[in-house]
């Protein structure tokens, strides 16, 4: 096998995931990170956070309900995962302390 030619980019799904899931908690942190869909490598991640990057543009509500029904009227919803797969980040309040 030749690899010289090819450059590999780091992948962390976990990392990814952590970090749709701390926007979806806290929105606010678009005002201070200007995430870029292309940043992600799961496909799946890419949409989420482009329905996200919509409804913040568009100041909605950033949840698992909003995202779905943004994902659902572009028809991408099941391109990303489906429900089942947006319901697997968390939502809502975070208390770092509990």
């Amino acid at each position: 096998m030749n690899f010289s030619n090819k450059l590999i980019t780091p992948v962390d799904i976990d990392a990814e995931k952590a970090l749709v899931s701390c926007i979806i908690i806290n929105s606010n942190l678009l005002y201070e990170v200007q995430v870029k869909p292309e940043w992600f490598y799961k496909p799946e991640h890419r949409l989420i956070v482009e329905s996200i990057l919509w409804l913040h543009n568009h100041d909605k509500p950033i949840d698992y309900v909003t995202i779905s029904e943004q994902l659902r009227t572009q028809s991408k919803l099941s391109e990303a995962g489906g429900e089942e797969y947006i319901g697997t980040f968390p939502c809502g309040e975070f208390d770092p302390l509990a």
